[in-house]
């Protein structure tokens, strides 16, 4: 597999129950962070519904 520009990429690989395996490479961006809270909680509780 080759590509021919530089930067971060994804390997992106699907297969089928064929055995077909298909690889891609996909040009990736760190997205960039607009805002940032930081939330504290002195207690945590989980439910959890069945």
């Amino acid at each position: 597999m080759r590509h021919d520009e530089d930067g971060l990429f994804k390997l992106r690989l699907s297969y089928d129950l064929d055995k077909r395996i298909r690889t891609q490479m996909i040009p990736y961006a760190i997205p960039e962070i607009q805002s940032f809270q930081l939330v504290e909680k002195q207690q945590f509780r989980l439910f959890i519904q069945v």
